[in-house]
């Protein structure tokens, strides 16, 4: 029985890798990676709770690279953007109605910043979206703003959050962007 259900999850990884590949690889060039592409590996291993298979994903970032492991030599940019192509693909799909991103737009630069401001808003659709950013291209992106800042009381450190109402609003993605109000 149990041979028999491990072929059968085997069999089932197989048949819906290369669409997850696919579908994933889709998403990761909406974020501005267009040549990039994603691939799954299964590879036989001892048989564990999980299965015979070895799953691993590896990632080709540009034209003429060697795919890597994901785990092993993909930059903080690239596997922000991977895990927020993730999540669009499952919007929709999680029992989770909220999903916190925070700074999911490390280690990348602005017109990357205003692409992932663009998908954080497409999940908002299906999910409720809490986003911990200092990008305004990701920020102006928000229903709803907080900021949140740091200040010393009487020799403590204070985090102080701020519900930003439409022109304080304004003000903070001014600041974010280096401009004086």
């Amino acid at each position: 029985e149990t041979e028999k259900m491990a072929n059968h999850l085997t069999h089932e990884r197989q048949r819906y890798a290369s669409h997850f590949e696919l579908a994933l690889t889709q998403q990761i060039h909406s974020l501005n990676m267009p040549k990039a592409q994603f691939n799954i590996q299964l590879t036989t291993q001892k048989r564990s709770r999980e299965g015979d298979d070895r799953i691993e994903f590896f990632l080709c970032p540009n034209v003429g690279e060697h795919q890597i492991p994901l785990k092993d030599g993909a930059s903080g940019g690239e596997i922000s953007r991977i895990l927020l192509a993730l999540q669009a693909l499952l919007a929709g799909k999680e029992k989770s109605t909220t999903l916190i991103f925070d700074e999911v737009d490390a280690n990348i630069g602005g017109e990357t910043a205003t692409i992932v401001g663009d998908k954080l808003r497409e999940i908002s659709s299906q999910h409720q979206v809490i986003c911990i950013t200092h990008f305004p291209q990701v920020a102006s992106q928000a229903d709803h703003h907080l900021q949140i800042s740091k200040e010393e009381k009487e020799g403590r450190t204070m985090t102080i959050v701020q519900t930003l109402d439409p022109l304080s609003r304004q003000r903070e993605l001014a600041r974010m962007s280096g401009l004086k109000s």
